[in-house]
């Protein structure tokens, strides 16, 4: 993993962690290029993309780029997803791990939030300026 600087937090909730990307790509929005990667569990990918989605940020609409769910319902896919956020207002997300290279993808984003429990080799392939590895406070 290459990171200038990483840093640990719990969010309230998923809307707490929405508030702190939407604010991170208003600060960027006219930026050439700036993307924020979000890895997390599949349960948590979905709910974030679904709020990103349906919610509206002071005129910011997101938009899908490309989503690449695998069917949750059936369990295949257990491991950790992709998701991320860029300045042009685009969502994307992918399966975190490579079946083809039987390793986790290469990633490299601007600003990185990590949930806690995903396994540490995701770290392996990120080059990432700033890392938040998050969690939830139990309620």
């Amino acid at each position: 993993m290459k990171t200038e600087n990483t840093q640990i937090m719990d969010f309230c909730c998923i809307h707490e962690l929405v508030a702190d990307i939407v604010s991170k790509i208003e600060n960027h929005i006219n930026d050439d290029y700036y993307s924020i990667g979000v890895v997390a569990n599949p349960d948590i990918a979905h709910e974030l993309i679904k709020i990103l989605l349906t919610k509206q940020y002071d005129d910011i609409d997101f938009t899908l780029g490309s989503i690449n769910f695998c069917d949750i319902e059936s369990g295949d896919y257990v491991k950790e997803y992709i998701v991320t956020v860029t300045n042009d207002l685009q969502l994307w997300c992918e399966p975190m791990w490579s079946d083809t290279y039987n390793e986790y993808l290469i990633v490299e984003v601007n600003d990185m939030y990590i949930y806690e429990s995903s396994n540490y080799k995701v770290m392996k392939n990120i080059s990432v300026n700033n890392t938040l590895i998050f969690g939830f406070l139990d309620n």
